[in-house]
Order: C-alpha cells, then structure tokens, then sequence
C-alpha cells in the first residue's frame, strides 16, 4: 500500500514538474482555447498559463469574441486560487479571482433580444435527457478582485442622441477596481459583498467609493448598508431597486422602483441628473434622512429630514406624482418643521428642472429673517388645500387655503383665511408709520388677477399700530369685484368711533373712491396726529366721497362734509355743510368750494403740487433777497394760467384754527389772476372788518398789479383801531417795485 501512495505522489509531482514546461503550456493554452473556439463557435486566445498544481491557475493574455466577431473579454490576467476540488462530489471552491487591466463587452445587437453573453450560458447549460442525469459541478467563489478594468453594456435597440449623464444603453465604465467577497449563485440570483468598488463613467460621473451587501436578480437589486461616496455626494442607507427588466435603467425615472432608508446621507443633483437627465439643471445638495420609496416620478417619504444651504431643513413626510411635470404634479406634503430664510429658498431651483433657473420672492420676503413654518399641502399647483402657520423675525403668520380651477373654466377659485399675531406689516411693506398688526381675514371667491378678481372678504382686525398709537377692534367686511373694493369697515376703539361704507378701485388708471364716513369720535391727540401733546383734539363728523384721480392735480369729482365738529383745547369749531368739487375740461382745472364758512373757486390752467414754486418765483422778481428763484422755470409745459376768487360767510371761528387770533367779517372778498407766461398778476380785495390779535381794520380794501418788471399796490382802511380808545382814520399804503 504504501508502494503505491509513493507511486502516486511520484506521478503528481511529475504531473506538477511537466506543466511548468513552456513547451507544455503553449501546448496546453492552445489546445483549450481551440476545444473552446470549436465549442462555441468563436475565436478564443489564451497567451499563457502558469499553473501550480491543485492551489492557482493563471491564464495570461486571454481574449475571446462573441457571435459578431467583436470583444467579448480581453483580460492581461486572470488568476484564480483554488481553495478546495473535489472530483468525486464534483465541486469547485475558487477562494480567489483576480481579472487585471480587462475589458468586458456586453452587448444587446439590433434584431437580438439577449445579451452578447447569452451562446456562452446556453453552451455550457446542461442538456443531459437522461431518467437520472449525473450532476452538475458545484463552483463557489470567495473573492473577486478587479483591477483597472474596462466594462462597457450597449443596448443597439436605443438609439437616443442625448448626450448628457449616463446613458445605461451605452453604459461605458474605465479604471473599475473592486474587492467583493462570498460570491454564490442561487439560480437566477447573485449574492455578494462589494468591500469596496470605484470607477468612472464615461459621461464623467466619479465613483469614489461603493460597498454594500448585493442581493442582484433579473428583477430587483438589494443593497444593504450601502455606502456611496463620489465626487459630491456621500450616501449611507438601505437601498433596494425593483424593475421588470435590466432596461428599465433607460427610463430610470419612471420604471425603476426605489426603496431607501438614508441617515444623514449628502445627496448631490449633479450625481442624480447623471441617471435622472430631467434634472440636470439642479446643482443643489441636500442632507437626507427618512425613509423613501418609489420612482423619481412616483416618489414617497416618510420620516425625512432634509437640510439644505446654511441652515435650512425640513421635516415631515411626502407623496410626489409626476414631479417632472410641474403643471400636473400630485405634491402632498405635510410639514412638522421647516426653517429657512429668503436667501435660502431662493438658492433652490425652479422648474423645469433641466433649465437654470431659482426661486424668486419678493425683496420683502427677507423682512421676515429665519422662518420656522408647519403646515401641509394637497394637490397641483392650480388645484390645492394648504394650510400652515410660520413663525418669522417680525411676527406670526397662519394661512389656510383652497384653490382650484373649475371644469370648464379659466379663472382660478378659492377659499381662505389668514391670520397674523404681532406682524410688523411697517416693516414688511417698508413704511415706517405702520407698526405690528393682529388681524383674522377670511376670503372666498375667483380670479386672482385684480382685474377679474371677484371674491367677498370678511374679518377682524384685533389691533393694528399707526404712527406709534394701536388701534383696536376694526371690523371690515365687503367684496373686491373687477379691481373694486366694496364694503364696511368699523373701527371701535377707544379714541376712534368710526364708519366706512363704499368702494375704492384698485384696478383702473385713475383710482376712484366712492365712500360714506362716520366719525363719532377721533381723539387726534391720543391717535398722534395732533403733534402738540398739550392741545386735546377730538374731531367729529361726516364725509361723502365721489371722485376719481390717483394725484391732486386729476383728482375730480366731489367731496361733501356736514356736522363736523373739532374740539380742540377751550375751542369748538363747526361746520354744518362743506362741498368741494374739481372738474377737469382737457388741461382746463375748475375747483370750487361752499360752505357755511366760505365759498371760493380757483380755475385755469395750474398744478397745485408745484404751484408754491411757481409763485415763489413770481415774488423773486420783486424781492430776490427773500424769494430766490427756484425749481419751476418759465416755459416749462407746466405754464400756469388761473383766476381765483374767495368769499367769506358766517364767521365760524374757523379762521382762528389756521391764523391764530385772526377773525375774517362775513362778507369778506379776494380776487385775483395770474398768467405765469407774462408774469402779469392782479390781486384784489376788501372786508368790512378784519380783527387781528384785538387790532381792527375796518372797511378794508386792497389792490395789486404787476408783471415781470414791477409790481404796484394799494392798500387801506377807514378806521385802523389799535385799541378800544387808540384809532387812526383814512389809513393807506401805496408803492411799487
């Protein structure tokens, strides 16, 4: 017995001593890959073998073609240990493959449906017939290592042009290495774990870094802690892919099912663009957690966290449809918490998503500083419910709105309420009068454009601040129709009384206001109008409003006021009846005024807003010293032309509101003209009594001319009453300049 072990070993190291032989390998190489070209029909090269017996197999320089005399695989090396064979069980453990500096070709030729791979399968797949076929060879492996390989995957039956990303039908992979261990075949399913893998795509994407446990079948990929690092992004999660078929990947959008579980993941769209190219426009990354499943289309989150920018993140959970149509995207999202700012969200990009382009918000929006919001959205973009409360650098904001379009029809309709808590709407709008305000506002109707909107609006102001004084308890109520805001405001307050029930336009050139006011009571010095603290003004009254203009210089129609009262330190003053109206014939102004006190008219050509200049400059030419020439400059389109007349009724005690200690004698008149393109001017008037400061005028009478080179004017009483028992008779006073 022991004769014949020696025998053996004798045989097998002569076996072993044989094989080294270079004459041996040649001969060996070529008589495998020549049974091998003739089985498969093929050309098969094998450069050279080193072979030690029963541990490694080295085959050098292989090359083998497929069907179409093209590169199937061109290894430098491929090296394989043997960890254990067994003839009798019929099994094969290779403990290690390594493949170095290799190409691979898989290809899906036009008019074919299987991969170039497939003659390689069918030729080596059993087909014994036989009632108890001998079994087949049991081959496991232990690891894989790949070192600079080449691996391209074309499928001919796409023949799109776009050339962006990664196209999957012409998957063009260089510098490949990886390490992966435990790789068994389980029928149809492989099983491995990837160490560690990098390469880079043609399209230029890098994989830095990739390992994972793999689960990979014809219809879905498992990825356990899965760890992605590539240029930009670094990614740790459970990651599954579900499909019908390899080629889904070209519509991965769409086809390709996801379902992942990240933890503080870096996700950066320049990497997802390389797969999804309707993306390709966004450039942002975006920290993840949470849990998502589905399409990139169809996309779902539960638990996320997501964080962009500075310090921005959001959190809660969504619902996305059809996302890369932005018109008819299904978006539900419910939002527990978000924080941003203006800047931040404006750093986001807006669709579509493979143009460039960002988010754009009003310069106010950055008013607001940090936002924290929650809240939920349901629906399109033109069909939604939202609802949500923000807390903001300058107050509190709540919102709950409806908005769809109905069938049939263009205008958008909605339904809503809003509220703020402390919101410092002066700040918000830049206008520093206005302080915090507090409101509750509902609203319901169609259009959101001012000139078709048509909606009724309803609410409660709690407590609004204006020029430092809060006002409390406005109500308003009314409906806003084709630019019209028509309604009631009622404001109860404890230095304010008042009614309001009209309309103002808000559409039309030339705004027009139509309104009725109340005013109970208005206390001007609590309401900080009155700037003297000390004078105690309460005011009280009524005002009918009818006219149009958006300036004072095309305002036209009327305004009425009547049982107006102003109290103001030991004074009353009162009117019982004011009208004033302005009418306009092309650039001919007519301005008129009656009342209890005093009816006057002023008509021609002018413009108030500039009409101070206007006479300043007249009155330069008399006394430069005093009245430097200003602005308004003689020829100007803006030429001034007008005629005015003043007469006063019942004495009203009014004169004294405006010219302290002057009192004005009923029948009082002045009349005057002036036409700004010759510098003419006349100015005319008398009184039977003017009483200033206790010093009487009596039969008072005046009269001036003039034009740009001199002025001449004439001015007397019958009686000048310094006091009761001090008088001068027949007082005059003439000159020129």
């Amino acid at each position: 017995m022991s004769v014949l072990l020696t025998l053996i070993a004798v045989l097998l190291l002569f076996f072993n001593l044989v094989i080294n032989f270079p004459f041996v390998q040649t001969a060996l190489t070529h008589t495998i890959a020549n049974y091998y070209s003739r089985k498969l029909h093929v050309k098969i090269q094998i450069g050279k073998v080193d072979f030690e017996f029963l541990k490694k197999l080295v085959l050098r320089d292989v090359y083998v073609q497929d069907l179409h005399a093209d590169t199937l695989l061109y290894a430098t090396d491929l090296k394989f240990d043997i960890g254990q064979l067994s003839l009798k069980s019929r099994q094969l453990y290779l403990s290690n493959i390594e493949i170095d500096k290799a190409t691979i070709h898989l290809t899906t030729y036009k008019n074919e449906h299987n991969l170039n791979l497939q003659f390689i399968i069918d030729a080596f797949a059993s087909k014994d017939t036989a009632k108890n076929p001998a079994p087949g060879w049991k081959i496991a492996f232990g690891k894989l290592f790949l070192n600079n390989v080449d691996f391209r995957l074309q499928n001919q039956h796409d023949t799109s042009t776009d050339s962006y990303g990664i196209n999957t039908s012409n998957l063009r992979i260089h510098q490949m290495n990886a390490k992966i261990n435990t790789i068994k075949f389980m029928g149809d399913t492989v099983r491995a774990t990837i160490e560690n893998l990098s390469c880079k795509e043609e399209s230029g994407f890098l994989l830095k870094k990739f390992s994972c446990f793999v689960n990979l079948c014809p219809r879905g990929m498992e990825l356990d802690a899965l760890k992605i690092q590539t240029a930009n992004s670094d990614i740790s999660t459970d990651l599954v892919f579900k499909f019908s078929k390899f080629s889904d990947f070209d519509d991965f959008t769409n086809k390709v099912n996801m379902k992942a579980k990240f933890t503080r993941s870096r996700v950066c769209f320049d990497d997802v663009a390389a797969f999804a190219h309707g993306l390709k426009a966004v450039h942002n990354c975006f920290t993840l957690s949470g849990e998502y499943s589905g399409t990139v289309n169809h996309l779902e989150g539960h638990h996320m966290s997501i964080g962009w920018g500075k310090f921005s993140n959001l959190e809660g959970e969504a619902h996305l449809d059809n996302i890369t149509d932005i018109d008819s995207a299904l978006i539900r999202v419910n939002i527990t918490d978000l924080v941003t700012s203006k800047s931040e969200i404006e750093d986001l990009p807006a669709p579509p998503f493979d143009k460039e382009d960002h988010i754009k918000l009003p310069d106010n929006i950055s008013k607001l500083k940090t936002i924290h919001f929650s809240g939920s959205f349901d629906g399109t973009i033109k069909s939604f419910k939202a609802n949500g409360s923000a807390s903001t650098g300058i107050g509190d904001i709540s919102a709950n709105l409806q908005m769809w379009e109905p069938r049939g029809s263009k205008e958008t309709s909605y339904t809503g309420r809003l509220e703020t808590h402390n919101f410092n709407l002066g700040d918000f709008w830049q206008v520093s009068d206005i302080g915090n305000i507090t409101t509750t506002v509902s609203i319901s109707g169609k259009g959101l454009q001012k000139e078709n909107a048509d909606a009724t609006l309803s609410g409660i102001i709690q407590s609004i601040t204006y020029r430092k004084y809060t006002y409390q308890n406005t109500k308003l109520s009314g409906e806003i129709k084709k630019g019209f805001f028509s309604g009631i405001v009622n404001i109860v307050d404890p230095h304010l009384l008042l009614d309001f029930n009209g309309k103002v336009s808000l559409a039309s050139q030339n705004s027009i206001f139509q309104f009725e006011t109340h005013i109970t009571k208005a206390n001007l010095t609590a309401l900080h109008i009155l700037k003297d603290t000390s004078a105690f003004g309460i005011l009280s009254g009524h005002i009918k409003v009818n006219a149009t203009g958006n300036t004072i210089d095309n305002l036209e129609g009327s305004v009425y006021i009547d049982s107006t009262s102003y109290a103001v330190k030991k004074d009353v003053y009162q009117i019982t009846h004011l009208t004033l109206t302005s009418a306009l014939k092309g650039d001919y102004h007519d301005i008129t005024l009656k009342s209890d006190y005093a009816d006057g008219e002023l008509s021609g050509h002018f413009h108030l807003a500039n009409t101070y200049e206007c006479l300043q400059n007249l009155m330069s030419s008399y006394i430069p010293s005093v009245f430097p020439k200003e602005k308004h400059i003689k020829g100007d389109k803006e030429q001034h032309d007008y005629s005015l007349s003043l007469h006063f009724n019942e004495n009203t005690g009014l004169t004294n509101l405006f010219a302290p200690g002057v009192k004005i004698a009923a029948g009082t008149s002045i009349k005057g003209r002036y036409d700004e393109s010759s510098d003419n001017f006349s100015l005319n008037g008398n009184s039977n009594e003017i009483d200033i400061s206790s010093k009487k005028l009596k039969n008072w009478k005046i009269d001036a001319t003039g034009d740009e080179s001199a002025m001449v004017f004439k001015s007397g009483c019958d009686t000048l009453y310094l006091s009761d028992s001090l008088y001068g008779a027949n007082c005059s006073l003439k000159g020129n300049m």
